[in-house]
């Protein structure tokens, strides 16, 4: 008694993606991000 046979062979949904640790903020996007959560809320 085989439970499935035939097993679906999928592609993986990372595959040829670069995998591993991101490289660190440079200076200029750090100080961006303390400028865009320093400044108040816009209205939509």
């Amino acid at each position: 008694m085989e439970a499935n046979a035939t097993v679906d062979h999928r592609e993986p949904w990372n595959k040829g993606k670069i995998v591993g640790q991101k490289a660190p903020f440079k200076v200029k996007d750090i100080l961006a991000l303390r400028v865009r959560r320093e400044r108040p809320a816009q209205p939509s």
